[in-house]
């Protein structure tokens, strides 16, 4: 019958906290656990956060699933894609429900490729999914192709590999307009943007140096295109400097042609709590930019503009 007795059922107990996250036909996806990381959870369909089963089970009870490859491959990443999709360090998998939803008895995975996946959270592009490789220093498409019946890609990283030799990618922003560009901040700070257009099959690599070294990327919707932000970090003669820009105005804020800055600096002497400040940028220095398309290095502030 439709209502059964229901037990309570925690595999996250002890600690045992998920390392993933995503959202599939209405279902909350966790993944990554400490004792089995190669190991998937389903909550009840409509009921994020509940896992109690039913006896017997019922279409809507929460699902597990342990992916068996040969050797023990950490989930990386989940994404819902049409298929739920599933990286591990070792191969990429598509969960699917032969052709209806996944349920606790209708469930099917099969391997897509065999590159192995980062930790970076992937990012959906149009018709195709973007995420990096294991070790961290490529960069991957996955889009459904008619000719295998299934997943394929491309290294988009080929054409460039002196920005990735030696280099780790730390996080990464998708500016859809203007230009449809993938900005990623690499592990010595620096800018890479990747111009993405999968339906011309068109893609381009571009580096973007700035007075210092990148440490975090966003982009949020804006009232006519995508803004990218960024945090920085640059040293001058009284220590390291925080800085952040962004495209829209914030109120308080100073605008220089387009961006929009503030500083920090940490003032405490050793051994006590930080506190911050406000500071203004030296005159003539270079400063990261909107980095929207338009002119990310080499941006002057002149002795005359706001500071």
């Amino acid at each position: 019958t439709a209502d059964t007795p229901r037990e309570d059922w925690d595999p996250f107990a002890d600690g045992n906290n998920p390392s993933v996250v995503a959202f599939h036909q209405q279902r909350m996806v966790l993944a990554g656990t400490r004792d089995s990381p190669q190991a998937f959870y389903l909550s009840r369909s409509g009921d994020f956060e509940n896992f109690r089963k039913s006896r017997p089970l019922q279409d809507d009870d929460p699902v597990e699933y342990l992916i068996a490859s040969g050797s023990i491959d950490a989930i990386a990443w989940a994404a819902s894609f049409g298929d739920l999709l599933l990286g591990t360090s070792g191969s990429e998998y598509k969960a699917s429900g032969n052709g209806s939803a996944i349920t606790p008895g209708n469930i099917t995975i099969t391997a897509q490729s065999y590159w192995g996946s980062a930790g970076l959270a992937p990012i959906i592009i149009g018709n195709a999914i973007l995420h990096v490789q294991r070790h961290g220093a490529h960069v991957r498409d996955l889009f459904y192709s008619l000719e295998k019946d299934g997943y394929a890609g491309n290294d988009l990283s080929i054409l460039a590999p002196h920005l990735f030799e030696g280099h780790r990618l730390r996080q990464w922003a998708y500016q859809q307009t203007p230009g449809s560009v993938l900005w990623i901040v690499r592990d010595d700070g620096l800018l890479l943007a990747l111009t993405y257009l999968k339906e011309h099959d068109i893609w381009g690599w571009s580096r973007h140096p700035t007075a210092g070294e990148v440490l975090s990327v966003c982009s949020i919707s804006g009232p006519d295109s995508d803004e990218l932000l960024l945090v920085g970090r640059r040293r001058d003669a009284d220590g390291p400097v925080l800085s952040g820009t962004s495209g829209p105005p914030v109120a308080g804020q100073r605008s220089c042609g387009g961006s929009f800055f503030c500083g920090l600096r940490s003032e405490s002497p050793p051994g006590r709590s930080g506190q911050r400040r406000g500071r203004a940028r030296p005159s003539g220095r270079p400063v990261p930019g909107r980095a929207g398309g338009r002119e990310p290095r080499g941006r002057q502030r002149g002795a005359a503009g706001p500071h």
